[in-house]
């Protein structure tokens, strides 16, 4: 039996609209979480949001399938696709390309020019803090010996941190004033440092220290995500999150017309009724079909 084609299970309207209001800004909501188990249809919910933002909002937007970095949890590599996809649609990363350029030649200079600059912002080492005082920053180690000697794995895994560095920089400045949407699927493939950053960097960050200011949404799809970030944002953040727990219910109609575009065009109202009962029941698009090929195995699928 051939696979079912995500794309054409139901339009999920209520799915989109939720979206759709993330992007007027109605709400401090930045962050949509998508969480149900595997085949209800996580991945066609995304591909949606893509084309919307192609096509409605007309917004720069990037999907990420995270399963691509299962066996290789690399932060350059996914900051360097995500730079790639908006690039592709003129969202410029200015600083994250001069730093790039510099590692791919090997040059030194960029990054110790740069990492001086990052260096000066925030030097607390003979601070006292005391009564409510706080300091915040970013520190960045050992950003100084970039490229200093041999240009060797150690100077190439420090250039390649001050690249995503840059990248969150330029990001972040370009949504001051533009909407950006990144689309994150199957988070619970990627490994531990992958959302690390995700959450931690590209999330937390900017929602928690000014998400008034900024126009980056953020669309997070995966098994059972719903409790990993928001206990990592703190308060302040989650108030930016918006969590959908389940994909929404499928109706009598919706299950003739995913029965219908996948060929199953003789099944009587008895047999629909029933497949959509277990749907309701829990299980899932893929087990539905090998259910409709038994009602009808007729079907040329």
């Amino acid at each position: 039996m051939a696979l079912i084609d995500a794309s054409k299970i139901m339009d999920r309207e209520a799915e989109a609209e939720i979206f759709n209001s993330m992007l007027r800004y109605e709400s401090p909501r930045r962050v949509l979480m998508v969480s149900d188990r595997g085949g209800m249809g996580k991945s066609a919910l995304l591909r949606k949001l893509r084309y919307l933002c192609d096509w409605t909002h007309r917004c720069p937007v990037a999907l990420i399938d995270l399963r691509e970095f299962e066996s290789r949890p690399d932060v350059f590599e996914l900051v360097s696709r995500l730079r790639k996809g908006l690039n592709d649609r003129d969202v410029t990363f200015p600083k994250f390309d001069a730093l790039n350029r510099a590692r791919a030649f090997h040059d030194s200079e960029p990054f110790r020019t740069w990492a001086r600059s990052v260096k000066g912002t925030v030097d607390a080492r003979e601070a006292q803090v005391g009564g409510q005082a706080r300091v915040a920053g970013t520190i960045i180690e050992h950003a100084e010996h970039v490229g200093s000697g041999p240009w060797n794995d150690h100077a190439e895994n420090e250039a390649q941190t001050l690249c995503c560095h840059a990248f969150l920089e330029d990001l972040l400045a370009y949504t001051h004033r533009h909407t950006v949407v990144l689309l994150f699927d199957t988070v619970e493939k990627a490994g531990e440092e992958l959302r690390r950053w995700i959450f931690l960097e590209l999330i937390r960050e900017p929602l928690v220290h000014g998400w008034r200011d900024q126009r980056l949404i953020i669309v997070l799809a995966g098994q059972d995500i719903a409790e990993l970030l928001p206990e990592r944002l703190g308060a302040e953040g989650r108030e930016c999150v918006e969590s959908i727990a389940s994909l929404s219910n499928w109706n009598l109609d919706h299950v003739t017309e995913f029965l219908k575009v996948n060929g199953f065009t003789n099944l009587n109202q008895a047999d629909v009724e029933s497949i959509h009962a277990l749907l309701s029941a829990g299980r899932t698009p893929h087990q539905a079909l090998l259910i409709a090929r038994i009602l009808d195995p007729g079907s040329q699928r």
